[in-house]
């Protein structure tokens, strides 16, 4: 959020009824990005861990009821810290490359 070439994020596991998030602080800034346990592992890109487990199927679910690719990985932004000017980012959920773009446009 702040277009840090060097962020130092601090990482911490938030357990939700859905599917776990790791929450990502940037030590910057304090922004904070979180993703979903099955898009870091990078285990939502395969359909079958998608369709034959539990947790890529509550995945899918979730990604499909907010129609979502479930093969893309998806970053929230939880908090934008000490960088206003991107507030509008807060508490939307954007694909990865997307968010990168935005990085890269700071």
């Amino acid at each position: 959020m702040c277009g840090t070439e060097e962020p130092y994020w601090k990482l911490k596991d938030k357990i939700e009824m859905i599917d776990n998030r790791t929450m990502f602080l940037c030590d910057k800034c304090n922004a904070i990005l979180s993703a979903t346990t099955a898009d870091l592992t990078g285990l939502s890109k395969s359909k079958a861990f998608a369709l034959f487990t539990t947790g890529g199927l509550i995945n899918a679910v979730g990604k499909k009821v907010n129609k979502k690719d479930i093969t893309t990985t998806y970053v929230k932004v939880e908090e934008v810290g000490n960088a206003q000017t991107t507030k509008m980012y807060e508490g939307k959920e954007f694909p990865i490359e997307e968010l990168q773009a935005l990085a890269d446009s700071l």
